[in-house]
């Protein structure tokens, strides 16, 4: 009973250990080790001692695994799921090799191997060390690979996991226990592992090549607004010196109204140049230039147009503002809302936890039609978009959640 206990200690630590390390846990690693260790060392022995073992052992200790690693790992996703059971699929294959190298080497058949004390206890050891050379092998070679992005073939694996643990299992207790060592049982067991480690290479490919497109996608879009930055630059530039000319010239214009004594004409050209200035003044200044640039710009045309605009803007300077999906989210419901109202209202707030809110006021008609809205407005599946109503206003609230952007 203390052997047992001990053999179910270590294999657990073992277990916990690999997978706090593929994982690359940083918080909560103790923790989840001592706990996991515990509860599957006790609930492991008494599976034993009331003959419950194979696939259903396996399902309750993997049940408290993947509980764990939810409850103490921040990152948990389907790779951890996919990690524990790979690691007890090596398990199941360093439990075979051991059986067949201690039945072939005392000419025994693997159900003796359990009926012996001795021997017994000689094939837990070498399972442990077989355990452990290949849990150091993996934790070197990384036969798993995993994307920082989720792609629907991990689900794959994780099905295939499932089926060879089942199968591994099944053949164990129907076949390997009961039979004479042979060559073909000895090959067919051993075709587990190549089958495992044949679809894990094929994984990674696939998770290599997800992780080339993703790449080549993103430095698609990296000169794509490389390209626009450059554009935008220049219009600012050309933009600054229009206006330093424009004010050169009217100072010039000026003193020589002033040495003249022509002070009408020096007036109305100083009240012009308020004017010009009050123009060009920036009405959203956020600290975020790109973003206060474009969007200042857009407004501009609008009031050009004779549209009418209030703005309150409470955001902090973060690059996720000077990203062009939200600039031309903005600009885009500018638009759709121009189309039915000259008067606009605009209101931007950010919380704590850097989601952009975005409120649009205007008056109501009876030409507005809700679902026109919601249609032309641009679309953006991670934000929130609520419309509400009444006689004299219409409000538009969007949320963008601005860490996708950071």
């Amino acid at each position: 009973m203390i052997f047992e206990l001990l053999n179910n200690c270590v294999e657990n630590l073992l277990i916990s250990f690999f997978i706090t390390q593929y994982l690359e846990m940083k918080d909560n690693r103790l923790s989840f080790i001592l706990y996991t260790v515990i509860i599957n060392t006790i609930l492991s022995s008494f599976l034993s001692s009331i003959n419950i073992i194979g696939i259903t052992q396996t399902l309750f200790i993997q049940i408290v695994i993947i509980l764990f690693l939810h409850k103490f790992h921040s990152a948990f996703s389907f790779q951890d799921i996919i990690t524990s059971l790979f690691v007890n699929i090596l398990l199941f294959i360093c439990i075979y090799i051991s059986i067949y190298l201690i039945s072939i080497i005392f000419s025994i058949t693997p159900n003796d191997v359990y009926k012996t004390k001795i021997i017994y206890i000689f094939h837990v050891l070498l399972c442990k060390l077989l355990f452990s050379f290949f849990i150091l092998l993996s934790l070197k070679l990384r036969p798993l690979k995993f994307s920082k992005v989720y792609i629907k073939e991990q689900n794959y694996l994780l099905i295939f996991e499932f089926l060879i643990i089942i199968i591994m299992a099944y053949y164990f207790l129907s076949n390997t226990l009961v039979e004479k060592i042979s060559f073909f049982s000895f090959i067919s067991s051993f075709g587990f592992l190549i089958l495992f480690y044949i679809f894990c290479y094929i994984f990674n490919r696939i998770i290599s090549m997800n992780q080339e497109l993703y790449e080549t996608k993103l430095k698609t879009e990296q000169n794509y607004y490389k390209l626009e930055n450059l554009k935008n630059l220049n219009n600012i530039k050309t933009h600054t010196e229009n206006i330093e000319h424009r004010i050169n010239y009217i100072l010039q214009s000026i003193e020589f109204d002033l040495k003249n004594k022509n002070y009408d004409s020096a007036i109305n050209k100083i009240n012009y140049s308020k004017e010009l200035v009050h123009k060009i003044a920036p009405i959203l200044c956020t600290g975020n230039e790109l973003f206060d640039f474009l969007v200042n710009m857009e407004i501009k045309y609008y009031i050009q147009e004779q549209k009418q605009i209030k703005i309150c803007a409470f955001i902090s300077k973060n690059s996720a503002y000077d990203n062009y999906k939200i600039i031309n989210y903005i600009i885009d419901s500018l638009r759709v809302i121009y189309n039915y109202s000259n008067k606009l209202e605009l209101l931007l707030t950010e919380n704590e936890l850097h989601i952009l809110k975005i409120k649009y006021i205007f008056q109501n008609n009876s030409n507005i039609i809700e679902d026109q809205i919601k249609k032309a407005f641009p679309k953006k599946k991670e934000s929130i978009f609520i419309i509400t109503k009444n006689e004299n206003l219409i409000l538009i609230t969007a949320e963008v959640n601005l860490n996708d952007y950071m």
